[in-house]
């Protein structure tokens, strides 16, 4: 099963070295349908409650121990009843946000398994001392599967090559590479992390609508009856699919899927 991971951001502010700022903190809540793990705890409890959405917290993973980080992480884990868990040289920070100490410690190369994902502490000091990183290896796969086509077209395309490539048909190539598949990939996985994994897919459904659509105002292609037929029973299968027949209310959060 894919995880799902849910996206939120809430603001308040920063202190630190007597000096106050107003900031906006991103949450991240990765999980599936049963249980999850919260990234940082910043300013609203009530928003990353909602962002939990009833599920079982494992655990509440610190990235650091800045004020705005980790504010309300005590607070978090007596609502869901989960450990807060921070990487034990920021303890001093921490301290100066609450007195009693987090439950539990990050270290680098630790693991959580969530939704049949592992998702790996990586010590990343920089930002802070006992700043952390969460890397989940499974997604490279991406980058590996089109690296491997490209090296397996490679001696294909320079065997059946026999002439100097066209300036036209270059030029068709870079955009394919940059608009088709870099940029398209850039705006795909953004959608993923708006919607989730089981509506993002969905815009292919659509695209049959569009050229209909576009076939008959530009070259004047008929709309028959199995068309008109067709047609809102795709718009309703796509909205099946992605809500599962519910109507729910707008979520200040967004969610997507490491698959």
């Amino acid at each position: 099963m894919a995880a799902r991971i849910d996206h939120g951001v809430t603001a308040g502010t920063f202190t630190l070295d007597g000096e106050t700022f107003d900031v906006e903190n991103n949450v991240w809540v990765v999980g599936d349908k049963w249980d999850c793990i919260v990234i940082d705890a910043p300013h609203d409890l009530a928003a990353i409650v909602a962002l939990i959405d009833g599920r079982r917290v494992k655990a509440i993973v610190c990235t650091h121990a800045h004020d705005d980080h980790v504010r309300w992480a005590p607070a978090l884990g007596r609502v869901v009843q989960a450990p807060v868990l921070l990487h034990p040289s920021h303890l001093p920070l921490w301290q100066l946000t609450h007195d009693a100490p987090p439950e539990g410690r990050l270290s680098d190369g630790q693991a959580f398994t969530i939704a049949g994902e592992t998702v790996r502490v990586l010590h990343t000091p920089g930002h802070a001392p006992g700043a952390v990183c969460l890397y989940v290896p499974s997604l490279g796969t991406v980058t590996l599967s089109l690296f491997a086509v490209g090296l397996f077209y490679l001696p294909i395309a320079l065997l059946t090559q026999h002439e100097v490539p066209t300036t036209r048909s270059t030029v068709s190539l870079v955009a394919l590479a940059v608009l088709c598949t870099a940029i398209a990939f850039v705006v795909f996985f953004a959608l993923i992390a708006r919607v989730g994994p089981v509506r993002a897919p969905l815009f292919t459904y659509l695209n049959p609508i569009v050229a209909i659509i576009l076939g008959s105002l530009i070259i004047g292609e008929e709309i028959t009856h199995g068309l008109l037929i067709g047609f809102p029973l795709v718009i309703a299968g796509c909205w099946l699919a992605a809500t599962g027949g519910r109507v729910r209310a707008a979520s200040t959060g967004t969610s997507t899927s490491i698959s």
